[in-house]
């Protein structure tokens, strides 16, 4: 079974979101996962401009340091595999911005970071619009962990050992 909750409230000029889900787990048990976002839109410096700032729990992450993707908890595993989960650990912060250059230009810049081992993970875009039926995205993405690190260098279980995932730049 499965139950969530969400609720929208304006705070200033800003809006306050969350998002909470409670799981029954099909052996036993319960989980707790849940977001809240803050996020605000103004124009300045004679450009639209969009912030954000959030934290997620992750009832199904783990810990356990540094990350073995063998030792994964099954549920977490599954959710992993079936693509509705993106993370390894349980709790995160994001940090964000979105600056319009001009009507069809605009560029994002993203910071999440795994509140228990440290990492982070960079992100910035540019996206252009230059018609209806046209649109470009060009984008870099920096890993900022150590071996071991979410967002750094995992050691992949065997037969791929002494291989890795993650770290570096794209």
């Amino acid at each position: 079974g499965v139950a969530g909750v969400s609720v929208r409230h304006s705070l200033g000029g800003a809006l306050l979101r969350t998002d909470w889900l409670l799981t029954d787990l099909d052996d036993g048990g319960w989980k707790v996962s849940g977001i809240v976002n803050l996020d605000y839109s103004f124009t300045g410096l004679a450009h639209n401009w969009y912030a954000f700032g959030e934290y997620f729990h992750s009832g199904f992450g783990t810990n356990t340091q540094p990350v073995a993707l063998t030792g994964l908890p099954t549920a977490l595993r599954d959710r992993l595999l079936r693509g509705e989960l993106f993370t390894i650990m349980q709790d995160y912060t994001a940090l964000g911005a979105r600056l319009e250059w001009h009507p069809l230009v605009s560029q994002t810049l993203t910071l999440l970071s795994n509140l228990h081992d440290g990492s982070s993970l960079v992100q910035t875009q540019l996206s252009c619009e230059p018609s209806d039926a046209q649109h470009l995205d060009v984008g870099y993405l920096k890993n900022l962990g150590g071996r071991g690190d979410e967002y750094g260098e995992i050691l992949l279980p065997p037969p791929a050992a002494p291989l890795t995932t993650g770290g570096g730049s794209q």
